[in-house]
């Protein structure tokens, strides 16, 4: 059966584009032929080429058993990548709600400041001019920040109350 006629609505593919999807399909027929060949048919064709099937069979199992044995090892780190990718959902959200009125915004760094966990971060914040001194977009940023930290710090991510 002939190939279907090129589509005329469709552009003509690049050079580049042409040359990649030969290769590619040049590499499929390779792996087809050799997956097709038994064990056997590979060792001879490795030792017709000067290689030592058993020696190389020897390394790719050296090499397998060290790439498992470094997974293991450093399983932990996907555990870690979970954890940091869950923070980073529960933190998503913070800071997108309605604009708080300057009282509110002060009420709620009060109450954080009375907080353990935040009294170092808030004065830390206020150390060159004061809360005084400080803009209503300073307060929400620093209510924004202290939100991240409680969503950090908890579980559930953070308590929206509005």
């Amino acid at each position: 059966m002939p190939p279907d006629p090129p589509d005329p609505k469709s552009k003509p593919r690049s050079a580049g584009s042409l040359l990649d999807a030969i290769a590619r399909a040049e590499m499929d027929d390779a792996y087809d032929e050799v997956r097709a060949q038994t064990d056997a048919e590979i060792a001879q064709a490795t030792i017709a080429d000067g290689g030592d099937p058993a020696a190389i069979g020897a390394r790719g199992a050296a090499l397998a058993s060290a790439l498992l044995a470094r997974r293991q090892r450093l399983a932990w780190q996907s555990d870690r990548r979970a954890e940091l990718d869950a923070a980073r959902d529960r933190i998503r959200g913070i800071g997108g709600g309605p604009k708080l009125p300057r009282a509110e915004l002060i009420a709620r760094i009060a109450a954080a400041r009375n907080d353990a966990r935040f009294g170092a971060v808030i004065t830390a914040a206020f150390r060159k001019g004061g809360a005084d001194a400080a803009t209503d977009d300073e307060f929400a940023e620093l209510l924004v920040e202290i939100e991240m930290l409680a969503a950090l710090k908890s579980p559930e991510g953070p308590k929206n109350d509005e």
